[in-house]
């Protein structure tokens, strides 16, 4: 497993993640969107088993980032045990 995905599905104490309809979104948590902001470029900025979806938010940072995996079978089991975002 990718050892990026790996840790992005764990979650941090700057971003949750989330069962999306593909793949896993991640989310600032509050009080640490710059950190977020710096993450989200980093996962823009890298090569890996994935593609990224960045959304803008306010202030012009990221407020979320739509992961495919591109082996999605490999993640299924992990992505599947994440709970839902209930409010976009």
């Amino acid at each position: 497993m990718s050892l990026l995905l790996t840790t992005l599905l764990e979650g941090s104490q700057h971003h949750s993640a989330y069962r999306a309809d593909e793949g896993f979104e991640i989310r600032p948590l509050e009080g640490h969107e710059s950190e977020f902001n710096d993450l989200a470029r980093l996962i823009v900025n890298t090569t890996g088993p994935f593609a990224a979806f960045p959304r803008g938010g306010p202030l012009g940072r990221y407020d979320c980032v739509h992961i495919i995996p591109t082996d999605t079978a490999k993640f299924a089991d992990a992505i599947s045990r994440l709970p839902r975002e209930t409010n976009d």
